[in-house]
């Protein structure tokens, strides 16, 4: 957590504030129906459709096609960077798993920023109660965002119906997880062939794995185009959630991809690139005497060897909101490191052992380049004196010299009431 300090905070009434306002609530749900959308559905299912060579397989995927109801399609947005496309599939649908339940199906298609489909799956929702004809709209705002879902399961499949993942809510939390898995792939038979397994986990443990097919050579599931089946799946693993207009901008600035230093590659390589890791930024109100300006959790999730790391950033006036960007920047590197140390070693909920960790002359170097990268005009001393700000605790810190902690805190209080630095605009 990086603190605000109090002695800091006293200066309130002398802040500088920032021209940032937030900006209007984005719309979750837009009914969508035109004619260029229709094409690239069309051209992706086309392309799908190449990929797959078992007849039966074929036959399952032009059942699909068949029964979409293009004309009722909706958007949901998941964040500002993600939006996806849920297209419902009618009653005469006969799918391969869950037959005889009240099943709701939807084609479920994650959109590229302009537009162009990434991937998509066949999803099936099971409400504990029957409701509607189709899967309620919003649903997966909330399934890719955290937020509270109605009792009931949600399953993933290809688009030839190959089961991928299930997963069940009670009292709006998940109660158990299924998943086709291959535990034992590290050790092929002599023919070179994979078993795979049906695994169910309860509240995180494994509590049965049963047989389910057997597979040789690489395995590629069929009517995959830009991320089916086993390729991207449909909601990010790197998640800017941020509401505050200026701080999501700067969320989106300090993990570009475009960045070189070792804390945003770090960001790109771990999560952009895994389906086990998982990074969600945020901002919320928190208390700003005594508060932070931002806290990082990390948490196993009820998917085996899957693990998030959660970063929330202090939005209420006299936090980031109003700060100097260059502030905003080092809250989020120093988040971000906390997370990082956290993913690979033992999780540290109080963040003792992670600050001291963070306070190491090899850290605080690693924070001060992430900080010159994005402002390369910003003097090497005020590099290394923002990333020492939420230190102040450490024996390192302890350490410093008087007048190496007067200049610090200094530094700190007046990036972040704007006295320097560049002011935070979206």
């Amino acid at each position: 957590m990086k603190k605000l300090k109090m002695a800091v905070l006293m200066l309130l009434g002398g802040l500088v504030w920032c021209a940032c306002q937030k900006g209007k609530e984005v719309t979750s749900e837009n009914h969508v129906v035109n004619e260029p959308l229709t094409v690239e559905v069309n051209g992706w299912l086309d392309r799908s459709e190449e990929n797959i060579r078992r007849p039966e397989a074929i036959e399952r995927f032009n059942h699909l096609r068949q029964h979409l109801q293009l004309d009722k399609a909706w958007k949901e947005t998941i964040n500002r960077e993600t939006d996806i496309l849920v297209i419902p599939v009618d009653e005469g649908f006969s799918p391969t798993r869950n037959a005889a339940e009240h099943t709701l199906h939807c084609l479920l298609m994650r959109l590229a920023k302009d537009g162009s489909i990434q991937s998509g799956h066949l999803v099936q929702y099971i409400p504990a109660a029957k409701a509607g004809s189709t899967v309620p709209r919003g649903l997966f705002t909330s399934y890719g965002t955290g937020k509270k879902l109605p009792d009931g399961r949600i399953a993933f499949m290809t688009t030839t119906g190959n089961f991928l993942y299930e997963s069940s809510y009670r009292d709006g939390k998940e109660t158990s997880f299924q998943t086709i898995h291959n535990p034992r792939a590290s050790t092929p038979t002599d023919e070179e062939c994979v078993d795979w397994y049906l695994q169910t986990y309860e509240n995180g443990v494994l509590v049965s794995e049963v047989y389910v097919f057997t597979t040789c050579g690489p395995y590629v599931e069929e009517g995959s185009s830009g991320g089916s089946g086993t390729g991207q799946g449909p909601l990010p693993q790197i998640l800017n959630n941020v509401q505050d207009t200026c701080l999501h901008e700067m969320v989106d600035q300090a993990v570009s991809r475009d960045c070189q230093n070792s804390i945003s590659r770090f960001v790109n390589n771990v999560f952009g690139q895994s389906n086990t890791f998982h990074i969600g930024f945020y901002d919320a109100h928190l208390p700003v005497i005594g508060g932070d300006a931002g806290k990082a959790t990390c948490r196993p999730l009820q998917t085996p060897n899957n693990f998030k790391v959660t970063v929330t950033l202090n939005s209420s006036p006299g936090a980031l909101h109003g700060a100097s960007s260059e502030f905003v920047a080092a809250t989020i590197f120093h988040e971000v490191l906390h997370g990082w140390i956290d993913l690979m070693g033992p999780i540290d909920p109080n963040g003792t052992i992670g600050h001291e960790t963070m306070a190491e002359p090899a850290n605080i170097e690693r924070m001060a380049l992430a900080l010159k990268e994005m402002y390369p005009n910003m003097s090497d001393q005020d590099a290394r004196d923002l990333a020492w700000g939420g230190l102040e605790e450490t024996n390192a810190y302890a350490a410093l010299s008087y007048a190496d902690k007067t200049r610090i805190a200094m530094t700190n209080a007046d990036y972040l009431y704007g006295n320097k630095g560049t002011p935070c605009t979206p």
